[in-house]
């Protein structure tokens, strides 16, 4: 099990405060992938989906979580719970684990595989694909791109179409944790902000009391991005 972290240059100043945070509260292997200085270096020119796609094609490991360069994390990674959480992808059908609790109309029933505070994210659940930290199985993420091939970076009806057309379907970890925003919940696995970022500007709306600290920690005049309220 690795991370990857999906980043671009013109987001250098949040990827700096990622990483930063990163090595301060996760021991597990990061990857980067990004148009410059990175593991893995794309082309702008190159539609989104081949990046992705580029990059777990010279990668080894069968699971990966899934990051994006404004997910600070703010507390330590639980490495233990998430190498059990491996082995269950590794001895199941499931094709991942989201490591927050987020969505619209999530499933509340548990699936066997004995393992606490886990729930089936559920058919009628949206979206089915979520771009939040999540832990894959590296093959079923890479079928989802390659047949959603989708040109730019956001989420679309397109993921949730081939979700359902591939049997893709997925976990998520719950233990209570409370209420962060409109469908997301904190996460006390891999606690992070998710997201740092809403429309180019930090999310002081919803992690005020994170983002301060980090951003004053790591120099970071919030005024030079915008401040989202």
């Amino acid at each position: 099990m690795i991370s990857i972290v999906y980043t671009n240059s013109a987001y250098s100043d949040v990827f700096a405060v990622f990483l930063s945070q990163y090595r301060k509260y996760s021991s597990i292997p990061l990857r980067k992938i990004s148009d410059e200085h990175a593991d893995h270096i794309y082309s702008n020119d190159e539609p989104y989906y081949k990046h992705w796609l580029q990059a777990l094609n010279s990668i080894q490991e069968d699971y990966f979580i899934y990051n994006q360069d404004d997910f600070f994390l703010y507390g330590a990674v639980d490495s233990q719970k998430l190498r059990q959480l491996t082995e269950i992808l590794d001895d199941t059908h499931w094709s991942y684990i989201r490591l927050i609790k987020s969505g619209r109309n999530l499933s509340t029933r548990k699936p066997d595989v004995g393992l606490d505070h886990l729930y089936m994210v559920g058919e009628e659940s949206s979206p089915q694909f979520s771009m939040q930290a999540t832990l894959w199985k590296k093959r079923v993420f890479m079928q989802l791109y390659e047949e959603a091939a989708q040109t730019l970076w956001y989420e679309c009806p397109e993921y949730e179409i081939v979700c359902r057309q591939l049997g893709i379907a997925g976990l998520y970890y719950y233990a209570g944790e409370p209420q962060r925003g409109r469908h997301h919940y904190d996460s006390s696995i891999y606690p992070y902000v998710a997201t740092a970022i809403v429309g180019g500007k930090w999310n002081l709306s919803e992690y005020a009391h994170e983002l301060c600290p980090i951003l004053s920690e790591n120099r970071i005049d919030p005024c030079d991005r915008g401040i989202y309220l």
